[in-house]
């Protein structure tokens, strides 16, 4: 089994995987109190709560907006168009941030509650935001979405597929320099990194978003909510054995795939990439200094296959970085010393700096010719 895929066959450099693990152990990340929070006790309409809230209407054509009585839920149903119940916090919240609710009441697989994040507050793309949002195992928006708005209309893509949300569950949305991931019940979801879409929200607030196909409103209902800043590295090392089962990798939030791919899962000592292709993920829950090392212990490596360590990624990059030692079973004369970047895109953005033998090359006609 590879360290990073086992079921990758191909012979070919474009198609190697590999992970970064800085050693020695990671302190235990501290997550800080609230900066606000409701229970939404009390009865209020439209929901205010002293000026904690701020409605949104880009979602609602119909003005639609929350309510709140013992919890928080769409104010009235209107037939006439999609209307959603959207509203943003007027704390002040630092762009790496957290938005956390407590499922009240799904009332079928077409009613759905969630939080948001990187909600914009002004110019042209106001209401913009990303969402974490869901229903009952059948219902067909089990997504973290981005919403694209103006203040009067939107459009929605749909980025990462999510669990189903039940009554009671506790929904977490982060969002952490260009990374974005789901928890739910304490247990991470997904993981997306916005690094390369061409459409991205890197700053903005935090909210709550409700639906309901009909009465009664109750049907999508929020029990609580609160927002805080993103968890903070901690510490300049760490190190895995890779103990246990996850899927995606995780690890107390040490773990992030770089832009454009979708990490790992563990699988009892080894990391595996979710894909037949690159896997490249970086340490999340770190800050190490810039004279740093990163070793790797291989698995049983298939034919095809390969790994090795990177160091010096540019967490905030939105695009693939680093040094990447790659160690290539079966053509060693191409293992050796890559950079990770975009400046390479013929080779899939790996670079190669100096290889570990002399490369055997296929030789090439001379480009010049006698006449």
């Amino acid at each position: 089994m590879n360290l990073v895929e086992r079921a990758l066959r191909q012979p070919d450099l474009r198609r190697f995987l590999t992970c970064l693990a800085l050693a020695s152990l990671l302190p235990a990340v501290a997550v800080a109190e609230p900066i606000a929070s409701s229970n939404f006790a009390g009865v209020e309409n439209p929901l205010v709560e002293n000026g904690a809230w701020q409605p949104m209407f880009s979602m609602a054509p119909d003005h639609t907006q929350f309510q709140k009585n013992n919890g928080a839920f769409i104010d009235r149903f209107d037939g006439r168009h999609n209307n959603h119940a959207v509203a943003r916090t007027t704390a002040a919240v630092p762009n790496d941030h957290y938005s956390e609710v407590v499922v009240g009441h799904i009332g079928n697989e077409f009613s759905y509650v969630g939080a948001t994040v990187r909600v914009q507050t002004s110019g042209p793309a106001i209401d913009s935001l990303y969402m974490y949002w869901g229903s009952f195992a059948n219902g067909q928006n089990n997504f973290l979405y981005r919403i694209v708005a103006d203040g009067i209309g939107y459009s929605a893509a749909s980025l990462v597929p999510h669990s189903a949300f039940a009554d009671g569950d506790r929904i977490r949305l982060i969002a952490r320099g260009p990374v974005l991931y789901g928890i739910k019940n304490g247990v991470r979801e997904f993981i997306y990194n916005t690094g390369r879409d061409a459409t991205r929200y890197d700053t903005g607030t935090t909210g709550i978003l409700a639906y309901v196909p009909g009465p009664p409103e109750t049907n999508g209902t929020i029990a609580s909510w609160s927002t805080g800043a993103a968890p903070a590295s901690a510490g300049t090392w760490a190190s895995s054995n890779f103990a246990g089962v996850e899927d995606p990798l995780d690890e107390g939030d040490r773990w992030f795939p770089l832009p454009g791919y979708s990490g790992f899962r563990k699988a009892g000592g080894v990391v595996i990439g979710k894909n037949a292709g690159h896997n490249i993920s970086g340490a999340w829950g770190i800050a190490p200094p810039q004279k740093q090392y990163s070793e790797v212990t291989l698995g049983t490596v298939a034919s095809g296959s390969g790994g090795g360590p990177i160091v010096r990624i540019d967490r905030n990059s939105p695009d693939k970085t680093g040094w990447l030692l790659f160690l290539w079973v079966d053509n060693p004369s191409s293992s050796g010393i890559y950079k990770v970047g975009k400046d390479n895109p013929q080779d899939g953005g790996f670079t190669p700096v100096r290889f570990t033998s002399t490369p055997t090359r296929p030789k090439r006609p001379s480009p010049f010719r006698r006449t």
